[in-house]
């Protein structure tokens, strides 16, 4: 997994104010219409696309351009912060990307075909410039239709805001389920329990809800749960975090894909017996019915397997 970033775009392609459009239908998007799809394609096709289509032939323009698309095209990854300035007043809108980069036909006429989806966050709400760090403030002073930020200082910023208690939480609370409590008779009883990063449990679970659109959702394949769906408010924001490599093995240095979002009952089946399973693995796929389920169709008599 690339190490993950944040990004800043410009709500207006070919000068039409498009911010309404980005937030209704929760996406960002470049202009260049006329090209066609440009997906799968890197900087050299790039550069020969716009050379064709628009008949650049000043090679550091074209080069800035078909830059600027492999950005928006091949360098954003899913997860990445996007902050965009709004065109009336500077304040900013803050998401996450939830897509790949597509190309939308129906969209050339209104200038703006190339498009990602993405999460809105902090409730889609504006948020005033100064409020922003610096450095972030200082990147938005560049004129390019998408240019990059300083990644840590707006994962700060939005930990920030979903902490602080003016926006709802974007993580899940903290669940450990290592812990363990002395229960009846009053003993004495001394653990050692490998560390976990409170901090990197966070981070993941943010990740996991940029690109489940605000769920989370267990990521065993064949599994999906997702407690908010089932409990309702009750269940919102819910979800056990599990280390896919045992930290009982020893010291060492964790990211997020480290991590996995998990179910209650998944978790559990993972660690049954001391184990630590792969997720891949955990479920199966084809579930045989019982023999004694299996009855013939014309006589009502069980069937053998082997007819």
């Amino acid at each position: 997994m690339n190490s993950p970033k944040a990004w800043g775009m410009r709500a207006n392609p070919h000068g039409v104010n498009r911010m309404g459009e980005f937030l209704r239908d929760e996406i960002v998007a470049l202009g260049w219409p006329g090209v066609g799809s440009l997906k799968g394609k890197d900087i050299d096709d790039l550069k020969a696309v716009l050379r064709r289509a628009y008949k650049i032939r000043d090679a550091r323009e074209l080069g800035r351009s078909a830059g600027l698309l492999d950005t928006f095209i091949n360098r954003v990854s899913i997860r990445d912060y996007v902050v965009v300035p709004s065109p009336e007043d500077g304040s900013v809108f803050v998401g996450g990307f939830r897509s790949e980069y597509r190309y939308v036909k129906s969209k050339e006429k209104d200038n703006f075909p190339h498009q990602r989806s993405v999460t809105w966050l902090l409730e889609k709400s504006r948020i005033p410039r100064h409020q922003l760090p610096d450095v972030v403030i200082s990147a938005l002073r560049a004129q390019q239709p998408i240019f990059s930020i300083d990644w840590k200082a707006m994962d700060r910023f939005v930990h920030s805001r979903t902490s602080s208690g003016s926006v709802e939480p974007a993580y899940a609370e903290d669940i450990d389920t290592d812990a363990h409590a002395i229960e009846g008779r009053r003993e004495s009883r001394m653990t050692v329990q490998a560390r976990r990063d409170r901090n990197l449990r966070e981070q993941k679970i943010r990740q996991a809800q940029l690109l489940g659109g605000g769920r989370l959702i267990c990521e065993v394949p064949g599994c999906g749960f997702d407690f908010e769906a089932v409990y309702g408010k009750l269940g919102k924001g819910f979800a056990h975090v599990h280390h896919r490599k045992q930290l009982k093995t020893g010291e060492r240095d964790s990211t997020p894909r480290d991590l996995a979002i998990v179910c209650a009952n998944c978790h559990a089946m993972i660690h049954r017996r001391g184990g630590c399973r792969e997720l891949d693995d955990l479920i199966r796929r084809e579930r045989p019915r019982p023999r004694d389920s299996m009855t013939n169709e014309r006589s009502g008599l069980p069937q053998s397997p082997e007819l």
